[in-house]
């Protein structure tokens, strides 16, 4: 007789191709959270075409531990640093933040040194100021004055406000509107400053040419210092020679192309673009130029000027140069949301690059753009309709829709499993979704011996999910209701053997970059119709079910998810009562051009202590897997399983292996 146990939703086996976990990141200033810090640097910005690195120290002031953080530059010529840090320094973090020299390094040496210089007052704190992005995440801003952090943190929360503004909104007509107004600002002072030039010029020419050959020279004194004092990063009195020297040569545009970059350095990026546009440098800085040029306009957010510039300096033969030019091409479209142009460019720039730093730069922004095209697309298009089809073949079949309670009917098949499920999103934001959904799960064995064991499926569920702002933790609700058809006595027509309600609590909390937890609280009720499910093997029950998922993410995309779950079930016949924990861990890695390889191995015990004839299940199961995408819809997989099962009982005692191909589709309208 077979028994109609329990089913748990998506569990039948052409879902067995495993998938590879996926990392999650998250900040948060609590101890063991990770925190993004920030710091402008001109002096650390070295090189315009590259993108530079710089260390600062974290001091907590608790406990007195020091941690060096990696910063890097979040563009080629930014001047911004930014990194982020997720220690463990006690229960609440309080940062102090130092700036050590630069050629000091990670060693226990340099570090009592650091400690001594902070000890001593050689090396003074910076100053910070702390907000929260739009997902609660914490930013801390690092300067070099008190006067520059009340300042910054005003620019930072202003900076924080428009981002929530625009968030999960296009940003395109403000842009317009926004580089508009810049624009006729800048005509209007680039009108002045012509004017400014021809009244020079004029003046200049009622001179002797004794007097103007003085000036000439005065000018080039003055352009020598500024450069001094450019390759110091002092750019304020690099500018104020640079602005002399132009006033006092007004025909030599090639002072221009200096003043203009001070003019960058010094964020005054209106003045800059006029400065570019009167400058005529040497025709070996003419392809920098261009790029300072488009630097100027995309800090204006003038992106489509700053297109014209990045795709001339894109086509130049100097590989560094055109290389930093295209990472702008991506970046400027990435901004402006136009993901597709903006991936191109991204590519070509790890293709064409010889800088590893951008290069990784382009990688991240190449994954930031996957989830952003995924979520825009799964955001206009309110339906989901997956299908799975696979082909298993089943060393010894089950008497038993999952297996967890079955008989081995030592038979040995060719299995079809097909799985078809429409979701509809009504509520789709970064913060919540609602996700109705209705799943059809067949299962078809090709001999009829076999076909009482085969089970359809058909559950209804709604999975509510939320993030909350304030730190990692994403919480859903799943409520469902499943019915079960079998026909475990060969009549050759299946009836409803079983109707279960159940809801579902998940919890996920990103413990770090690369540690990801998941908890689950299950409670299901079943109703069964079998009719043998009566006295002490009836099968209405009640189960409640814990588990949880450990996910780590190690080197070269290589994950590595250990589970343990616990699950106790109330039934009213004493012979359908068990508890059981499993345990088991999985491992998935890169393989074979874009495909994943997984391999996985599990244990279960399982006992009826209240049973009759108390029984005691122990099962271990081996799988190893790979899944390759096809196209964007299709992913194709392959999966193997070797199953023993050992038990008190002789009837539960059985090995088996199983060899699974099958194909998923997935699309969105």
């Amino acid at each position: 007789m077979l028994l109609a146990a329990r089913y748990l939703p998506l569990r039948s086996f052409i879902l067995a191709t495993l998938i590879p976990v996926s990392a999650f990141c998250a900040d948060s200033a609590n101890t063991g959270r990770v925190t993004r810090i920030t710091y402008t640097a001109p002096e650390w910005n070295t090189d315009s075409r590259k993108i530079d690195g710089a260390t600062i120290v974290l001091r907590d002031k608790s406990t007195g531990k020091i941690v060096q953080i990696q910063l890097e530059e979040t563009e080629p010529d930014s001047s911004k640093f930014t990194g982020q840090f997720s220690v463990n320094l006690g229960d609440q973090l309080a940062p102090e933040i130092y700036v050590p020299p630069q050629d000091m390094r990670n060693t226990d040496k340099d570090n009592k040194k650091l400690h001594e210089m902070i000890q001593n007052g050689k090396l003074a704190r910076k100053p910070t100021a702390t907000v929260k992005d739009p997902k609660g995440h914490v930013v801390i801003g690092v300067f070099d004055s008190v006067a520059q952090a009340e300042a910054g943190l005003r620019a930072l929360e202003e900076e924080m406000r428009l981002a929530r503004r625009h968030r999960g909104k296009p940003m395109a007509e403000d842009l317009t509107a926004e580089a508009a107004k810049q624009a006729a600002d800048r005509s209007q002072m680039e009108a002045v400053e012509k004017a400014k030039a021809a009244e020079r010029e004029r003046q200049s020419k009622s001179l002797t040419e004794k007097e103007r050959a003085a000036r000439r020279v005065r000018a080039l004194d003055l352009y020598k210092k500024g450069m001094v004092y450019f390759s110091k990063n002092d750019f304020k009195s690099a500018e104020g020679n640079f602005k002399e020297a132009v006033a006092l040569d007004p025909e030599n545009k090639t002072y221009y192309y200096s003043y203009g970059i001070s003019l960058y350095r010094n964020d005054k990026y209106n003045e800059a673009v006029v400065a570019f546009k009167t400058a005529k440098p040497p025709s070996d800085q003419a392809g920098d130029h261009k790029y300072y040029l488009g630097l100027a306009y995309f800090k204006l957010k003038e992106y489509e000027n700053a297109l014209v510039q990045f795709r001339e300096v894109a086509a130049l033969p100097d590989k560094s140069l055109a290389a930093s030019g295209t990472f702008y091409i991506g970046l400027t479209n990435y901004t402006q949301e136009k993901y597709e142009p903006a991936k191109a460019a991204f590519e070509k720039v790890i293709d064409t690059s010889v800088d590893p730093n951008l290069d990784k730069q382009s990688e991240t922004y190449i994954d930031l753009i996957a989830v952003a095209m995924a979520f825009q697309k799964m955001r206009e298009n309110k339906f989901t309709f997956n299908a799975n089809i696979g082909l298993q073949y089943d060393s010894n079949v089950l008497l038993s829709p999952d297996g967890s309670t079955a008989t081995a009917s030592n038979i040995s098949d060719m299995r079809l499993g097909t799985l078809f499920d429409l979701q509809y999103r009504p509520i789709f934001t970064e913060q919540q979704e609602l996700s109705p959904h209705a799943t059809i799960n067949l299962t078809n064995s090709a001999k009829n011996k076999a076909a009482a064991a085969d089970p359809f499926i058909y559950t209804l569920a709604a999975p509510y999910a939320y993030k909350a702002k304030w730190k990692s933790l994403r919480q859903s609700f799943t409520p469902g209701y499943e019915l079960l058809y079998m026909d475990p006595y060969s009549t050759g027509k299946k009836g409803k053997e079983q109707a279960s309600r159940y809801l579902t609590a998940d919890t996920m909390l990103v413990m770090s970059p690369t540690w990801v937890s998941v908890y689950t609280l299950e409670y299901r009720h079943d109703d069964s119709t079998d009719v043998s499910s009566v006295g002490d093997d009836d099968l209405d029950s009640n189960k409640m079910t814990f588990r949880t998922t450990q996910m780590k993410v190690l080197e070269k995309k290589r994950t590595l998810a250990p589970l343990f779950s616990y699950a106790r079930n109330k039934a009213n016949g004493k012979n359908k009562t068990y508890g059981r924990y499993d345990l088991g861990v999985t491992f998935s890695s890169p393989f074979w051009t874009d495909s994943t390889w997984t391999t996985g191995l599990t244990y279960y015990n399982q006992k009826y202590a209240d049973a009759t004839i108390p029984r005691a299940d122990s099962n271990f199961t081996l799988t190893a897997g790979m899944s390759k995408p096809i196209r964007e819809w299709v992913t194709w997989g392959v999966t193997a399983t070797y199953t023993k099962n050992h038990s008190n009982l002789d009837a539960y005692t059985y090995t088996k292996y199983t060899v699974l191909t099958s194909a998923s589709f997935t699309t969105n309208f």
